[in-house]
Formats: C-alpha cells, structure tokens, sequence
C-alpha cells in the first residue's frame, strides 16, 4: 500500500511540471531564449487618432518576425502627445493612439507573451515642447518589445 501511495504522488508531482512529464518538452532540445530589444517610434499628425502607422506599424511587426521568429515577445506601448491643447484631452488622445497600435500589433501573428498600454500624454515628452520641430516628436506612440524574460524586460523600463 505504501508503495502504491508513493508511486500515485510521485506521478502527482511529475504532472505538476508538464515540461518534464513524458508528454512534455525536453528541456535539451528547446532553443535557449536571447534577450533582444527593439523599439520604433510611430509619428501621428497634430489631432490624428489613426496615424499612417498601419504601414509603420507593419514594417515594424515584419522586422519583429525576422528578428525574433516565434519567440515570446514583452511588449510595452507608450503614448505622448505635444502640449498643444488642454491636458485632458492630450492624455485621452494619447491613450487612443497606443491602443490602436496595441490593436494593429495583436492581429499580426506575434508570439505576445506580455503587453502593456500606457498614456503620457503631454506630461512626459520625449524632448522639450519648445518648437514646432519638437512638437512633432511628441505625437507619437513608442513600442518597446523584448524577448526572454518578464522580469528582465520590466526591470528594462
């Protein structure tokens, strides 16, 4: 009896670690994970909501797939705008452009293992809002996408 409960929570224990069961994955023969890093930054138009980011966008997730294959990606996607117009409004407008982006990467076929949406709106631009060259710069959507590790691409933010 005792030899029965032992070989019944052993079986228990191996079916706890799916990798190791005999239906599982051999840990030898899986490739090991590089921790890459990639980031675009996809311009919008003054009020645009819907950028010409679908071709940039594109661009991007083919570049995605030739660099990183089927690997599990962490994703983070940022939105900013300028400081033209009132605070509230820039952060909703910021908001809305980096979950259509969020959208338009999710339909693609990318391995996403991890993704995060967040609005900056004009609080956190990426260079000072001091001309209209600058402003430019502001009304973007930023993507981070890492390979690897959640904690590695986290600690990378």
């Amino acid at each position: 009896m005792k030899q029965l409960l032992f070989s019944f929570f052993i079986l228990c224990c191996v079916s706890l670690f799916p990798a190791y069961s005999h239906g599982g994955t051999d840990p030898a023969k899986v490739t090991p994970k590089t921790n890459n890093i990639s980031t675009r930054i996809i311009q919008f138009e003054v009020d645009a909501k819907a950028p010409d980011a679908p071709t940039q966008v594109k661009e991007f997730i083919d570049e995605l797939k030739v660099q990183f294959a089927d690997q599990p990606l962490n994703i983070k996607i940022v939105g900013r705008t300028c400081d033209l117009g009132p605070k509230a409004y820039n952060h909703q407008l910021a908001t809305q452009r980096a979950y259509e982006v969020m959208e338009m990467m999710m339909n693609k076929g990318l391995n996403i293992d991890y993704l995060e949406v967040e609005s900056l709106g004009e609080e956190q631009p990426l260079v000072p809002n001091t001309s209209e060259q600058n402003r430019r710069k502001n009304r973007s959507v930023a993507i981070h996408v890492q390979s690897g590790a959640l904690t590695e691409f986290l600690a990378s933010l």
